[in-house]
């Protein structure tokens, strides 16, 4: 990783360990911030999953040369 870049699983991980300590000290944070946090997190793995995909398919491509 480059600096200066974002690592965006553990970032999304960060937050999701976040949220759990919230709830785990009774602190109610709004639902709105809630949500958008889920929101962030979901947005996240899903991009790291579809990046995935494409190193994926080109190892195959690689492969089939």
């Amino acid at each position: 990783m480059k600096t200066g870049e974002i690592d965006e699983r553990a970032t999304a991980r960060g937050l999701s360990e976040a949220l759990e300590k919230l709830r785990i000290e009774k602190f109610s944070p709004s639902e709105k911030f809630i949500s958008s946090c889920r929101d962030v997190i979901c947005r996240i793995r899903a991009r790291s999953l579809s990046w995935m995909k494409i190193d994926s398919y080109r190892k195959i491509i690689e492969i089939n040369r």
